[in-house]
């Protein structure tokens, strides 16, 4: 009963603690690669263990992922504008044909 806790080969021992450190590592390879290269007077200011605690978030992607949205709503916003134009210019040219046939 006394041998299950986390320093033995037990449930919740060294798999758990395997796992977070395979995470970990990941985690770090991933932030390795996503680091921009800097000019070399910004490189000066620059320190990793600053900013390590906020790299590789899960909401990084997130964030992404909204970019990216809003990025493709706006290229449909455009598209549904320049698509009512022509629509548009006709209404306007038939009210102002019909207003001009009042006025005679």
């Amino acid at each position: 009963m006394h041998g299950a806790g986390p320093s033995s080969g037990g449930p919740g021992g060294g798999g758990a603690a395997a796992a977070v450190t395979g995470t970990s590592a990941l985690a770090a390879a991933t932030r390795k690669q996503s680091i921009p290269s800097l000019t070399p007077s910004l490189r000066n200011y620059y320190r990793e263990r600053l900013v390590d605690h906020v790299q590789g978030w899960p909401s990084d992607n997130v964030e992404k992922q909204v970019r990216f949205c809003c990025r493709d709503k706006m290229t449909q916003l455009i598209r549904f504008a320049r698509s009512c134009e022509p629509c548009a210019l006709q209404f306007r040219k038939s009210r102002e044909v019909f207003r001009l046939q009042l006025g005679h």
